[in-house]
């Protein structure tokens, strides 16, 4: 804003000049819509009022504007940028009146401009105007500030249509350096979505934060209580997983008067209605969501007395980029009887869905109990085939009896990366009832862009009970068998454990434990103090069976693959001695080297070895030594004679004999399977003599 001293009579004069040669070269005639208006004046103290421009009532554009907007309406064109001819004159006039200012200042109205790069926009898309605004005068600069930022909201032109399935971008016109944000683990709290492009840009659009986040990520505990009506009790008795109209009110507070209710939970969980029943309940109101939330369940966790399995397995899930239920707790009554404390776990629905995937429009199954995938799955949603034919493709793929084209099949309908993480989280977990152990508490998601099969965690609530559950067994169910009997990649399953040790650390596990300690214990002391000091001793347990697991994973991982530097060599050092007759094998220094002996005893015979066990996989490899020997004298063998180097199990051609200083001896040789254990042998063979092996000088190359 520029303020100006101009006495009165100009400052009248140059109003009218300036608003007649707006009108006139804006198009706007007598006969013009925006002519018939009478301009409303603006008293400032002191002088005469000054005209403001024309608007329309409805929509406070400047009339003159609007009329030249609905000419540039009707048809595409390239706009170049715009330089408003009545700033020129502005500009022009204020420049003249510097040099004489007289009377107190007043506001000058100034135009706003909207320039832009040439370019070619839709109608619906051109936003610019040229607006003359009349600007009271600001006294200080927090109120010129707070101004400005709300002719900045009037000024925000409108967002267009959202464009889906493509990344969020945004470039501003001056971009500065800043640091990447780091990307968050587990579940996004808001989403971004891209208008159309305006400048040749693309904007962002943020939508509403979840309210489900904030209530699982605070960890809230409501009190629920629901009100079941004897006409409905009656119908839910014949028919315990049948839903029922039912209401319930949170912290007696807020009340959801169209809610479905029905029991769950299977052999272990299952509990009658007169009993400590689990529930699932769908809030079907319009408008209405408990938390964001349309469907949740109330899990009684008679299998779980401290209440944390599935609250820490569903956060390490998280913490792992598997898809998992949240969960926080509960204090539930059904109609006035208090039915105690209760997991509280958002249900795996459309929502559910969207929140992990690109929309939700793929085939959705519940795993049946105890059963594989070949069984008669339910498809709770999606739109997707019917008949089960995407889990008939997957099926056959897993029993290809050509091995070849087995895994290529298996390939094409699942997930392998997925898969490898769904089932390494749960065996780390020690989920003996889910999927991969027992072909139970699994769901199914067959997202509609690529139609491979994705597996989902459920029903975690016996977690680290067996703290020594094995991580690296091929499991038997369908497509676990199918896929970790490949060699390859039972390698990237190996290193997708590693990867996720982290997370299993007991400081890590120890802090989410504290957290929730401190959130459930005041709620068990308030339904009696003995539950909540049972529920101590529970927490110090579960502690102590989490950092046991971690070293129990740990000492499970088998033999690893031998690394090779740069150089493409790995140098082998644990060798251990397989002496035969008499002879000596030993670990020394000679010649200042680290050695490997082989000396002769009484019988002058030597039939010896020193070997060592690597895992390589498929390719040509060259085991290279340095040896040395004195008064060697052969003995003919098919295995090879003299001192040298072989894989166990085999021949080989190269020997040292007689009385030689230090050469090298190499035998190449290939491995035919994907991942194969061999056994590496330095030997001699001979009726006299010793030999030696430098340590350092012991290595495989891979050469292709």
């Amino acid at each position: 804003m520029r303020y100006h001293a101009v006495s009165r009579p100009v400052a009248i004069g140059l109003c009218s000049v300036l608003l007649c040669s707006l009108m006139v070269l804006l198009g706007c005639g007598s006969g013009s819509p925006a002519a018939v208006d009478v301009a409303p004046k603006v008293a400032i103290k002191g002088e005469s009022a000054l005209p403001v421009v024309p608007r329309d009532v409805s929509t406070s554009e400047p009339l003159a504007v609007k009329h030249e907007l609905k000419k540039e309406r009707e048809k595409t064109v390239t706009t170049a940028p715009f330089e408003s001819p009545t700033q020129k004159l502005l500009d022009a006039a204020v420049a003249d009146i510097d040099k004489d200012g007289q009377a107190p200042p007043v506001t000058v109205p100034q135009v706003e401009q909207a320039s832009a790069p040439e370019r070619t926009l839709p109608v619906k898309d051109r936003a610019a105007k040229t607006v003359l605004v009349q600007k009271p005068a600001i006294k200080n600069q927090s109120a010129k500030t707070e101004a400005a930022k709300t002719e900045s909201v009037k000024r925000e032109p409108a967002k267009t249509a959202v464009a889906k399935f493509e990344p969020a971008k945004v470039e501003p016109a001056k971009p500065e350096p800043t640091k990447p944000e780091p990307i968050p683990v587990g579940p996004a709290t808001s989403e971004s979505t891209e208008t159309e492009p305006v400048n040749g840009k693309k904007e962002k659009k943020e939508k509403k934060v979840d309210p489900s986040d904030e209530f699982f990520q605070k960890g809230m505990i409501p009190e629920i209580r629901i009100t079941l009506t004897e006409k409905e009790e009656a119908q839910l008795r014949r028919d315990l997983r049948r839903y029922v109209d039912v209401s319930f009110t949170e912290n007696e507070t807020t009340t959801f008067k169209k809610v479905k209710m029905k029991l769950k939970g299977a052999a272990g969980s299952f509990r009658d209605l007169n009993d400590r029943p689990a529930l699932t309940v769908s809030v079907r109101g319009k408008g209405e969501r408990f938390h964001g939330m349309e469907k949740f369940h109330l899990n009684n966790s008679v299998q779980d007395e401290s209440y944390l399995n599935e609250l820490i397995a569903s956060e390490l899930c998280h913490d792992a980029g598997l898809p998992a239920a949240r969960t926080t707790h509960a204090r539930v009554w059904l109609n006035g009887r208090d039915l105690g404390f209760y997991v509280l776990k958002e249900g795996m629905d459309e929502r559910f869905v969207k929140r992990h995937y690109q929309n939700a429009k793929g085939n959705f199954y519940d795993g049946a109990f105890c059963a594989d995938i070949d069984a008669a799955l339910e498809k709770e949603f999606g739109d997707g085939p019917d008949d089960r034919s995407d889990l008939k493709g997957v099926i056959d793929a897993c029993r290809e009896a050509d091995q070849n084209l087995r895994w290529q099949r298996v390939e094409e309908k699942v997930a392998i990366d997925d898969f490898i993480n769904f089932t390494a989280m749960e065996l780390m977990l020690c989920h003996w009832d889910g999927y991969c152990q027992n072909r139970n508490n699994y769901r199914i998601y067959f997202p509609a862009e690529d139609q491979k099969i994705r597996f989902l965690p459920h029903g975690m609530d016996q977690m680290f009970g067996d703290i020594n559950f094995g991580v690296f067994n091929v499991p038997g169910p369908i497509v676990a068998n199918a896929v970790l009997q490949n060699p390859a990649v039972q390698l990237r399953y190996r290193q997708r454990v590693r990867e996720l040790i982290p997370f299993f650390a007991p400081e890590k596990l120890h802090a989410k434990i504290d957290a929730a300690q401190a959130r459930i214990r005041p709620v068990l002391a308030a339904i009696h103090e003995d539950r909540a000091r049972q529920f101590d001793a529970r927490v110090t347990d579960y502690k102590n069976r989490v950092a046991g697991r971690l070293q129990s994973i740990k000492s499970q991982f088998p033999p690893e693959p031998i690394a090779f530097n740069a150089k493409g060599w790995a140098l082998l050092e644990d060798w251990e001695p397989k002496p035969q007759g008499d002879a000596k094998l030993e670990t020394l220094e000679s010649d200042g080297k680290k050695v490997l002996a082989l000396t002769p005893g009484s019988s002058n015979q030597v039939q010896a070895s020193f070997r060592t066990k690597v895992r390589l996989a498929r390719g040509t490899y060259r085991l290279d030594a340095q040896a040395k020997t004195k008064d060697v004298v052969a003995t003919p063998e098919d295995k090879g004679f003299g001192a040298g180097v072989r894989l166990g199990g085999g021949m080989r051609t190269n020997h040292v004999i007689g009385t030689t200083d230090w050469q090298t001896v190499s035998h190449e040789f290939e491995i035919g399977q994907d991942l194969q254990e061999v056994e590496l042998v330095a030997e001699l063979r001979s009726t006299a003599g010793s030999a030696q092996f430098d340590l350092a000088s012991l290595r495989v190359y891979k050469l292709k």
